[in-house]
């Protein structure tokens, strides 16, 4: 017993070090792109204009947040923006370390989670994710998770109403902020509402209606997407502040999506994929998957690799990324829909909802188990996924930081 005490505790100190530093890393550097300069948009400008979209011109899709902020916040929306995307990100990086520390996780394992290549650490490194509306889905999935989580200390029934009522009234306001919510938060609520009222009667109904609601509402923000005639008036309505001096008469940023055909869409990510880089971003997947399977064996006590190559373990992590797949279809920035994956990932994972996935085993195992499916799909990557020579490159890199500025202009002048 003693030596358990003496080996754990180091190991928990260290581990709350690091979520501790991790936590104050990534909120200062957050804090220098969105608070320290408010009136500044130090991030991405597409994304900006997004959280500005807004019901002016009609009921339209995403339009919730940017309706709000027009009418309390008009002419200060730069500063309203920064003050609302630096608050998100405080309570999501909370909401992580909280989660990891609950788990009850190696150090090994934490240091994964927070250095991941979706992880906190580098989303405030590379200055990206952050500003996101899906921010909201993944505040929602782990305030789910924490309270699946007390399931230890209330009763089942208790767990599973307080489930119910959070989840019913989030999840209409998801939607109406992005319809991605959809894919990414609608799924995982589904699941461990299902778990939580596991041995518990109403289960059934309770999912339907859940799914329904959904559904209608996904279908009511689809058929109110807007036109670019929204997407005009909505940027006709924007202040000269809002607009950041810009001169511009046509629609910009995430506004102009507005205006989006489904076949445009649809081009963007294809034109991806033509690139060859589509490949990069399912090396990504894989890594994310090795990482996923790292830190379940770890929790689990069980061996690497084991578990790596067990249907158990895979079946589930393919069933995640298939509820994205219409996301890689109707939108090109992939890195953001790896987040989706991460994240829910280690919620399924570390709260054993993957127990729940297996149910839908048998037609994933069908659908995966033929050779010809596996052959084709090598071979669709092979023909689109070119090895270049030298020099992939991609902007956000550690130096170019706002935070490093100073030295770097520094260790210039000195050389």
């Amino acid at each position: 017993m003693n030596i358990n005490r003496s080996t754990v505790l180091p190991q928990n100190i260290f581990r709350n070090c690091v979520l501790v530093l991790s936590l104050l890393f990534s909120t200062f550097i957050i804090w220098q792109n969105t608070i320290f300069r408010s009136s500044e948009i130090r991030w991405n400008l597409w994304a900006y204009y997004e959280w500005l979209i807004n019901y002016n011109a009609g009921f339209v899709r995403r339009g919730l947040i940017g309706h709000l902020i027009n009418l309390f916040s008009f002419g200060s929306e730069p500063k309203t923006v920064n003050s609302i995307v630096f608050s998100l990100a405080v309570v999501f990086i909370l909401l992580v370390n909280l989660f990891v520390y609950k788990s009850s996780l190696s150090t090994q394992s934490t240091v994964l989670i927070v250095l991941s290549p979706t992880g906190i650490v580098w989303m405030a490194i590379r200055n990206e994710y952050y500003y996101r509306k899906e921010i909201l889905f993944f505040i929602v999935i782990l305030i789910a998770s924490l309270i699946f989580m007390r399931r230890h200390h209330n009763t089942c029934k208790d767990t599973a109403y307080s489930l119910t009522v959070f989840i019913f009234i989030v999840t209409p306001l998801l939607i109406l902020v992005h319809e991605g919510a959809l894919f990414f938060a609608v799924p995982f609520l589904s699941v461990i509402l299902s778990q939580a009222y596991d041995g518990i009667k109403f289960r059934r109904p309770i999912l339907i209606c859940y799914l329904t609601l959904a559904l209608i509402l996904f279908l009511f923000m689809i058929i109110n997407k807007g036109t670019y005639a929204t997407s005009i008036g909505i940027w006709n309505s924007l202040s000269d502040v809002a607009r950041l001096g810009s001169l511009e008469v046509l629609p910009q940023g995430g506004i102009s999506a507005i205006g989006y055909s489904t076949w445009q869409a649809i081009k963007f990510a294809g034109g991806l994929v033509a690139s060859g880089n589509a490949g990069f971003y399912l090396l990504q997947l894989v890594f994310l998957y090795l990482l996923i399977t790292f830190i379940v064996s770890n929790q689990r006590n069980q061996d690497f690799k084991e578990l790596l190559f067990v249907r158990e373990m895979f079946l589930p992590y393919v069933l995640i990324c298939l509820t994205f797949l219409p996301l890689f279809v109707l939108g090109w920035d992939w890195g953001r829909w790896l987040m989706g994956i991460w994240y829910v990932s280690l919620c399924v994972y570390l709260l054993k909802l993957d127990t729940r996935l297996r149910s839908f085993e048998k037609s994933t195992r069908e659908l995966i188990s033929g050779g010809a499916l596996l052959f084709f799909s090598l071979l669709f990557i092979s023909i689109l996924t070119p090895a270049p020579e030298c020099c992939i490159s991609s902007p956000g890199g550690i130096f170019e930081n706002p935070l490093f500025e100073p030295l770097i202009v520094f260790l210039r002048a000195q050389l």
